[in-house]
């Protein structure tokens, strides 16, 4: 949960993991506080209830927090959670005579008062609207709209659908490419090409690389794209070159975003369906 904290696309992240989460976390808690207490076999001690209390004392604060503060200071919300939760945690393992290490025992109160500090937040999206998404709402449909171009790529055409030809290309190409050597295409603002094909891509997706990348890094994607489109558009030596100097093997080109219908003497056409023209680079005509 401390790495998934950067936004709306982390929480779907940290949704998709929620339940294997909640399952190891009772089940490590629950292990954790039994080797700390004083008999094997044992019902809820007063360790167990001190610590579920301590948990709810720091759901409250930290739901006045979220409650009172609006804006850019309810991030303090779940750090005044830890912070407490570990105060608390020290204070719980001086008032017991625990079994083992010290670090291990406040480590065990400390993840208990986590787990049940953290329970029923859970329910405030449905019993409050200021913490959530009512489910008689649900989210707005802008959430949901085609992600906008965040640097000016040449291609910023989100694809959709996509029709049994591309598919056909697709198999073809993972059968055709056992060393998963390097693929260039003019599909490139959409990760397509990749997520049919399994393939080693020169440039692809440039509508999360963009946002979600490293900043250095789009100079070097956009440049990617140009040297793809470019030889797609304009086949040459020089062109060509540029791709076989960056090892590329394989070009996935979409017929219905290019004039252009050959690619010979720099590249074979392997593989033609309706809308996909799948090139192989000759490297002798890169020199």
């Amino acid at each position: 949960m401390a790495v998934l904290s950067g936004g709306l696309n982390d929480i779907w992240f940290a949704l998709g993991a929620s339940a294997p989460l909640a399952v190891l976390s009772a089940a490590g808690v629950g292990r954790s506080l039994d080797s700390i207490a004083p008999a094997r076999t044992w019902s809820p001690r007063a360790i167990v209830w001190v610590s579920a209390v301590a948990g709810l004392m720091v759901f409250a604060v930290a739901t006045a927090i979220w409650l009172t503060h609006a804006g850019q200071w309810r991030w303090l919300g779940p750090i005044a959670a830890w912070l407490l939760a570990g105060i608390l945690a020290l204070l719980i393992v001086r008032l017991f005579t625990l079994q083992r290490s010290r670090r291990f025992q406040v480590f065990a109160v400390f993840a208990c008062i986590l787990v049940v500090a953290s329970a029923p937040s859970r329910a405030l999206g449905v019993v409050s609207e200021r913490f959530g998404v009512l489910p008689a709402q649900g989210l707005n449909p802008s959430e949901f709209s085609a992600m906008s171009a965040f640097v000016p790529s040449l291609d910023q055409q989100p694809v959709t659908a996509w029709d049994e030809s591309v598919n056909t290309a697709a198999a073809w190409l993972r059968g055709a490419d056992p060393d998963n050597a390097l693929v260039a295409t003019n599909v490139t603002f959409s990760p397509l090409v990749p997520a049919l094909t399994g393939t080693l891509m020169f440039v692809s997706g440039i509508q999360y690389q963009a946002p979600y990348g490293r900043a250095a890094q789009v100079p070097t994607a956009l440049w990617r794209e140009r040297a793809s489109i470019n030889f797609i558009d304009h086949p040459s030596t020089r062109t060509a070159t540029v791709l076989c100097r960056s090892h590329v093997v394989w070009v996935w080109i979409d017929v219905t975003r290019t004039t252009q219908r050959s690619w010979a003497p720099f590249g074979t056409l392997v593989h033609h369906t309706n809308t996909v023209d799948i090139v192989h680079l000759n490297p002798h005509t890169c020199s």
